[in-house]
Protein backbone atom coordinates (compact mmCIF):
# COMPACT_ATOMS: atom_id res chain seq x y z
CA UNK A 1 0.00 0.00 0.00
CA UNK A 2 1.25 3.48 -0.89
CA UNK A 3 0.95 6.79 0.90
CA UNK A 4 1.04 10.14 -0.85
CA UNK A 5 1.69 13.42 0.95
CA UNK A 6 0.77 16.86 -0.39
CA UNK A 7 2.26 19.69 1.70
CA UNK A 8 0.30 22.91 1.30
CA UNK A 9 0.56 26.63 1.90
CA UNK A 10 -2.55 28.80 1.67
CA UNK A 11 -3.21 30.95 -1.35
CA UNK A 12 -1.90 34.52 -1.27
CA UNK A 13 -5.32 36.14 -0.75
CA UNK A 14 -6.81 34.09 2.10
CA UNK A 15 -6.27 33.84 5.84
CA UNK A 16 -5.08 30.74 7.68
CA UNK A 17 -8.51 30.24 9.25
CA UNK A 18 -10.26 30.60 5.92
CA UNK A 19 -7.85 28.12 4.33
CA UNK A 20 -8.32 25.49 7.02
CA UNK A 21 -12.11 25.84 7.05
CA UNK A 22 -12.50 25.55 3.26
CA UNK A 23 -9.94 22.76 3.10
CA UNK A 24 -11.89 20.67 5.63
CA UNK A 25 -15.49 21.51 4.76
CA UNK A 26 -15.35 21.87 0.96
CA UNK A 27 -12.09 20.64 -0.53
CA UNK A 28 -11.97 17.51 1.60
CA UNK A 29 -15.50 16.52 0.60
CA UNK A 30 -14.51 16.67 -3.07
CA UNK A 31 -11.70 14.20 -2.49
CA UNK A 32 -13.89 11.92 -0.36
CA UNK A 33 -16.34 11.66 -3.26
CA UNK A 34 -13.52 9.90 -5.16
CA UNK A 35 -13.07 7.57 -2.20
CA UNK A 36 -13.58 4.30 -4.10
CA UNK A 37 -10.15 4.94 -5.62
CA UNK A 38 -8.49 5.72 -2.27
CA UNK A 39 -7.91 3.68 0.89
CA UNK A 40 -7.66 6.63 3.27
CA UNK A 41 -7.43 10.40 3.48
CA UNK A 42 -6.26 12.47 6.47
CA UNK A 43 -5.72 16.23 6.62
CA UNK A 44 -3.27 17.93 8.99
CA UNK A 45 -3.80 21.61 9.81
CA UNK A 46 -0.83 23.51 11.22
CA UNK A 47 -1.42 24.85 14.74
CA UNK A 48 -1.63 28.63 15.06
CA UNK A 49 0.66 28.61 18.11
CA UNK A 50 3.40 26.89 16.13
CA UNK A 51 3.99 29.94 13.93
CA UNK A 52 5.37 31.86 16.92
CA UNK A 53 7.67 29.01 17.90
CA UNK A 54 11.07 27.75 16.80
CA UNK A 55 11.34 25.88 14.53
CA UNK A 56 8.50 27.52 12.65
CA UNK A 57 6.33 25.46 10.31
CA UNK A 58 7.21 25.90 6.66
CA UNK A 59 3.66 25.16 5.46
CA UNK A 60 0.05 25.51 6.57
CA UNK A 61 -0.74 21.81 6.55
CA UNK A 62 -0.52 18.50 4.72
CA UNK A 63 -2.84 15.88 3.30
CA UNK A 64 -1.94 12.19 3.27
CA UNK A 65 -3.76 9.80 0.95
CA UNK A 66 -3.50 6.00 0.95
CA UNK A 67 -3.76 4.01 -2.31
CA UNK A 68 -3.28 0.37 -3.24
CA UNK A 69 -0.73 1.08 -6.00
CA UNK A 70 0.54 3.68 -8.45
CA UNK A 71 -2.09 2.61 -11.05
CA UNK A 72 -4.82 3.08 -8.43
CA UNK A 73 -3.42 6.52 -7.65
CA UNK A 74 -3.49 7.39 -11.36
CA UNK A 75 -7.11 6.24 -11.53
CA UNK A 76 -7.99 8.49 -8.59
CA UNK A 77 -6.32 11.46 -10.28
CA UNK A 78 -8.40 10.86 -13.39
CA UNK A 79 -11.79 10.93 -11.66
CA UNK A 80 -14.20 13.85 -12.06
CA UNK A 81 -14.04 14.37 -8.29
CA UNK A 82 -10.26 14.81 -8.37
CA UNK A 83 -10.51 17.22 -11.28
CA UNK A 84 -13.08 19.21 -9.30
CA UNK A 85 -10.71 19.29 -6.33
CA UNK A 86 -7.93 20.56 -8.59
CA UNK A 87 -10.20 23.34 -9.82
CA UNK A 88 -11.06 24.12 -6.19
CA UNK A 89 -7.32 24.50 -5.49
CA UNK A 90 -7.12 27.22 -8.11
CA UNK A 91 -10.40 29.13 -7.79
CA UNK A 92 -12.56 27.53 -5.11
CA UNK A 93 -12.53 30.08 -2.29
CA UNK A 94 -15.25 32.74 -2.31
CA UNK A 95 -14.55 35.27 -5.04
CA UNK A 96 -12.51 32.86 -7.14
CA UNK A 97 -9.45 32.96 -4.93
CA UNK A 98 -6.88 30.14 -4.80
CA UNK A 99 -7.07 27.79 -1.83
CA UNK A 100 -3.41 26.73 -1.99
CA UNK A 101 -0.16 28.07 -3.35
CA UNK A 102 0.50 26.29 -6.64
CA UNK A 103 3.97 25.12 -5.54
CA UNK A 104 3.05 22.03 -3.53
CA UNK A 105 5.76 19.58 -2.37
CA UNK A 106 4.79 15.93 -2.95
CA UNK A 107 6.19 12.52 -2.05
CA UNK A 108 4.98 8.96 -2.66
CA UNK A 109 6.18 6.25 -0.32
CA UNK A 110 5.62 3.06 1.64
CA UNK A 111 5.36 3.24 5.42
CA UNK A 112 7.92 1.75 7.81
CA UNK A 113 6.93 1.75 11.48
CA UNK A 114 9.87 2.59 13.74
CA UNK A 115 7.98 2.96 17.02
CA UNK A 116 4.46 1.56 17.29
CA UNK A 117 1.87 3.08 19.57
CA UNK A 118 -1.77 4.09 19.87
CA UNK A 119 -2.77 7.51 18.56
CA UNK A 120 -5.85 9.70 18.41
CA UNK A 121 -6.78 12.93 16.58
CA UNK A 122 -6.30 15.04 19.72
CA UNK A 123 -2.58 14.34 19.71
CA UNK A 124 -0.10 16.75 18.15
CA UNK A 125 1.63 15.35 15.11
CA UNK A 126 4.88 16.54 13.55
CA UNK A 127 5.64 15.85 9.87
CA UNK A 128 9.01 16.38 8.19
CA UNK A 129 9.17 16.04 4.41
CA UNK A 130 12.79 15.23 3.62
CA UNK A 131 15.32 14.89 0.82
CA UNK A 132 18.76 13.38 1.01
CA UNK A 133 21.67 15.78 0.96
CA UNK A 134 23.06 16.38 -2.55
CA UNK A 135 25.62 13.75 -3.46
CA UNK A 136 24.33 11.10 -1.04
CA UNK A 137 23.36 7.87 -2.87
CA UNK A 138 19.76 6.85 -2.32
CA UNK A 139 20.61 3.39 -0.98
CA UNK A 140 23.02 4.82 1.60
CA UNK A 141 20.51 7.50 2.57
CA UNK A 142 17.64 5.05 3.09
CA UNK A 143 19.75 2.54 5.00
CA UNK A 144 21.02 5.18 7.43
CA UNK A 145 17.66 6.92 7.79
CA UNK A 146 15.84 3.70 8.66
CA UNK A 147 18.38 1.77 10.70
CA UNK A 148 20.55 4.46 12.34
CA UNK A 149 18.66 7.76 12.37
CA UNK A 150 15.39 6.00 13.16
CA UNK A 151 16.85 4.27 16.21
CA UNK A 152 18.18 7.61 17.50
CA UNK A 153 14.85 9.38 16.96
CA UNK A 154 12.88 6.58 18.63
CA UNK A 155 14.63 7.44 21.92
CA UNK A 156 13.23 11.00 22.03
CA UNK A 157 11.10 11.32 25.19
CA UNK A 158 7.36 11.72 24.72
CA UNK A 159 7.11 10.23 21.23
CA UNK A 160 4.00 8.00 21.16
CA UNK A 161 4.36 6.73 17.59
CA UNK A 162 6.99 7.23 14.90
CA UNK A 163 6.88 6.16 11.27
CA UNK A 164 9.13 6.81 8.29
CA UNK A 165 7.88 6.80 4.70
CA UNK A 166 10.41 5.70 2.07
CA UNK A 167 10.18 5.89 -1.73
CA UNK A 168 9.25 2.78 -3.71
CA UNK A 169 10.61 1.86 -7.11
CA UNK A 170 7.61 2.74 -9.30
CA UNK A 171 6.45 5.84 -7.44
CA UNK A 172 8.72 8.68 -8.58
CA UNK A 173 7.07 9.67 -11.84
CA UNK A 174 3.37 10.01 -11.00
CA UNK A 175 2.63 12.36 -9.47
CA UNK A 176 6.00 14.09 -9.96
CA UNK A 177 7.64 13.98 -6.53
CA UNK A 178 9.74 16.73 -4.96
CA UNK A 179 11.19 14.86 -1.95
CA UNK A 180 12.49 11.42 -1.01
CA UNK A 181 10.05 10.72 1.82
CA UNK A 182 8.83 11.90 5.19
CA UNK A 183 8.65 11.16 8.91
CA UNK A 184 5.65 11.39 11.23
CA UNK A 185 5.80 11.66 15.04
CA UNK A 186 2.89 11.78 17.47
CA UNK A 187 2.95 13.50 20.90
CA UNK A 188 0.30 13.73 23.62
CA UNK A 189 0.01 17.51 23.25
CA UNK A 190 1.89 20.65 22.28
CA UNK A 191 3.79 20.82 25.58
CA UNK A 192 4.99 17.25 25.14
CA UNK A 193 6.31 18.17 21.70
CA UNK A 194 8.09 21.24 23.10
CA UNK A 195 9.73 19.17 25.84
CA UNK A 196 10.81 16.58 23.29
CA UNK A 197 12.64 19.02 21.01
CA UNK A 198 14.38 20.60 24.02
CA UNK A 199 15.81 17.23 25.11
CA UNK A 200 19.37 15.92 24.65
CA UNK A 201 17.90 13.03 22.67
CA UNK A 202 16.48 15.49 20.14
CA UNK A 203 19.84 17.23 19.89
CA UNK A 204 21.30 13.83 18.92
CA UNK A 205 18.66 13.52 16.17
CA UNK A 206 19.65 16.88 14.71
CA UNK A 207 23.35 16.06 14.98
CA UNK A 208 22.88 12.81 13.08
CA UNK A 209 20.85 14.55 10.38
CA UNK A 210 23.53 17.19 10.01
CA UNK A 211 26.70 15.07 10.31
CA UNK A 212 25.66 11.41 10.45
CA UNK A 213 27.36 10.06 7.34
CA UNK A 214 31.02 9.39 6.55
CA UNK A 215 32.06 9.20 10.18
CA UNK A 216 30.41 12.48 11.10
CA UNK A 217 31.66 14.43 8.09
CA UNK A 218 28.67 14.42 5.75
CA UNK A 219 25.01 15.46 6.20
CA UNK A 220 22.17 12.98 5.82
CA UNK A 221 19.40 15.46 4.99
CA UNK A 222 19.09 18.53 2.79
CA UNK A 223 17.80 20.77 5.58
CA UNK A 224 17.39 23.76 3.26
CA UNK A 225 14.76 21.78 1.33
CA UNK A 226 12.97 20.24 4.33
CA UNK A 227 9.26 20.94 4.93
CA UNK A 228 7.78 20.97 8.43
CA UNK A 229 4.14 20.79 9.54
CA UNK A 230 2.97 20.65 13.16
CA UNK A 231 -0.73 20.04 13.66
CA UNK A 232 -3.43 17.52 14.44
CA UNK A 233 -4.97 14.85 12.27
CA UNK A 234 -8.37 15.57 10.74
CA UNK A 235 -9.47 12.20 9.30
CA UNK A 236 -11.66 12.50 6.21
CA UNK A 237 -11.53 8.78 5.41
CA UNK A 238 -10.00 6.38 7.90
CA UNK A 239 -7.11 4.41 6.34
CA UNK A 240 -7.94 0.79 5.56
CA UNK A 241 -6.09 -2.13 4.02
CA UNK A 242 -6.54 -2.70 0.30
Amino acid sequence: MLKVIYVASRGPQISLGECHQHWFEVHGALHVSAGHKMLGYVQHHTLLAAYADDPKPTHDGASIIWAASVPALIEAHETAAWRAATEDNLHGVHGGRALFDENMPIAVAAEHVVLEGKTNPLMVKAIWLASRHPGVPEAEFLQHWRHVHGAIAAKVPGVRRYVQNHPVADSRSYPPVSHDGWSEMWFDDYDAYRRAIASPEWAAVIEDGDHGLAGGNRPLFDFANMCFVLGRERPMMQPRQG
